[in-house]
């Protein structure tokens, strides 16, 4: 009986002995409560519509209008005893030059004059008759304009003149001055040229139809990938130009969109459409677009892979005098920091709490947990029982292993984005081309449903609009 009273007492000490080796805690868990509502808030971003208008074909469409007889009249009285019939046709193709906002035009003309002579001599009426042949050139400009309602303005003016072929005109006893033919088709084609130049030069700059065309094409949902069903949303805010300039061989101006750009993720987005507002003038801008893509990491996947890097992790602590071994992890959201409940056996037994801000690191494109701290129910309970825990020992220990890799999804919206940007035909006639110059994560948002990361693509849009 002795023996069995010993046996009992020796067993007991051991047992004391071992708990208060390994000591055990029990933390009360953080609240999930206060998190945030995401509300997405795309940038302004600026698609171009490069406007380039080339002087050979607005020389090409002015010939073809201008052609066969420009003006006739007949019987028109120079003096007393004098008059004339006139012809005037183009002498040679029409030339163009662009400086600044003014087109300058070189219009060649050949004259054919009849004139006639009648005089009483002695009685009697005498007359003589001549026809004469000439070519003058006119120099003429137009300052080119868009108004606030898409309509070309132009405005064209006669410079001078030279003579390309100077007529003779003799009558008689009468030798008429150049000058004279020169002054009378210049007063009487000064108001019908100018109008004529003015309608074809309306006509080939005519720039409603085609941003018209342009911004209601817009507004027409994108697919960028169809696994997932991924969805460009454009929504045009308002239209701005810069003003038309002479460069070599064209004339060129930029019409620029402000839209709201954003990404969606499943059925085809219904985009209200608005109708064509009024135009604004304003310098050249930065023609630059960004979308904004997401990117969700659930709880139960950001729990999977800390398990798979941490479970079995042992860490000591204090060189070696204390160990303990992490048997569980899970990972849950809390206002706006994760939390993460680790459980552990060792130098201590039991489950704490720990809370950390994600942040995207560029180098590793990883989120990472960063600024990690024991919760506050935690620190209390691990100030009395195992102190040498607290000072930021395991919580940088285990921030490496709390990393979640997203550079395959930033390299599959990279290539998402590229390919809706190259050579994308919204219609027959309308082609999107961008150029891709910054993929990066902006902001991360702790969501009930996981780990929000937005994306943000930045670069340039251009819409061409085939047969301006």
């Amino acid at each position: 009986m002795a023996n069995k009273s010993l046996l009992f007492s020796f067993l007991l000490s051991v047992f004391v002995f071992g708990c208060r080796s390994k000591k055990v805690i029990v933390a009360n868990a953080p609240l999930n409560e206060g998190l945030q509502t995401y509300v997405f808030k795309p940038d302004v971003s600026e698609v171009r519509i490069p406007v380039d208008v080339s002087i050979k074909g607005m020389e090409h469409s002015l010939n073809a209008q201008m052609t066969g007889l420009l003006y006739e009249d007949k019987g028109l009285h120079a003096t007393d005893n004098i008059t004339f019939d006139i012809k005037v046709w183009k002498h040679a193709d029409i030339k163009l030059d662009v400086k600044g906002n003014e087109i300058f035009y070189k219009l060649p003309l050949k004259l054919w004059s009849k004139a006639q002579f009648t005089a009483n001599v002695l009685g009697l009426d005498v007359t003589e008759a001549t026809e004469s042949e000439c070519a003058i050139e006119l120099n003429m400009k137009s300052a080119v304009a868009i108004d606030s309602l898409w309509n070309v303005q132009t405005k064209t003016t006669l410079l001078n003149y030279n003579w390309i072929k100077k007529p003779t005109i003799k009558l008689g006893p009468l030798e008429l001055p150049v000058t004279y033919l020169a002054d009378f088709v210049i007063k009487k084609q000064k108001e019908d040229l100018p109008k004529t130049l003015d309608e074809s030069l309306r006509s080939n700059l005519s720039l409603k139809p085609f941003v018209e065309k342009a911004w209601n094409e817009l507004q027409e949902p994108i697919s960028i990938s169809t696994d997932p069903p991924l969805w460009l949303a454009i929504k045009p805010i308002k239209p701005f130009m810069t003003p038309f300039v002479g460069k070599v061989g064209k004339i060129s101006s930029s019409v620029g969109i402000s839209a709201y750009v954003e990404s969606v993720v499943g059925e085809k987005p219904i985009v209200p459409h608005s109708q064509l507002p009024n135009l604004k003038f304003i310098p050249a801008g930065n023609d630059k677009f960004s979308i904004s893509l997401t990117n969700d990491i659930s709880y139960a996947t950001a729990t999977e892979i800390a398990k798979k890097t941490l479970v079995n992790k042992i860490f000591e602590f204090s060189e070696g005098k204390h160990k303990i071994t992490i048997t569980d992890i899970e990972i849950y959201p809390s206002k706006d920091k994760l939390t993460v409940k680790a459980s552990m056996i060792g130098s201590l037994n039991g489950t704490v709490y720990l809370k950390g801000k994600p942040k995207y690191d560029s180098t590793s494109k990883a989120i990472k947990l960063v600024e990690s701290e024991f919760d506050l129910a935690s620190r209390n309970v691990l100030l009395k029982s195992a102190d040498w825990l607290l000072h930021g020992m395991l919580e940088r220990k285990m921030e490496p292993y709390l990393t979640y890799p997203i550079a395959t999804h930033l390299k599959e919206s990279e290539e998402m984005i590229k390919k809706s940007l190259t050579n994308n035909r919204l219609d027959k006639n309308i082609i999107l081309n961008g150029q891709l110059v910054k993929l990066a994560p902006y902001d991360i948002i702790i969501m009930e449903s996981g780990i929000k990361t937005i994306v943000k693509a930045e670069g340039k849009i251009e819409l061409k609009v085939e047969g301006f």
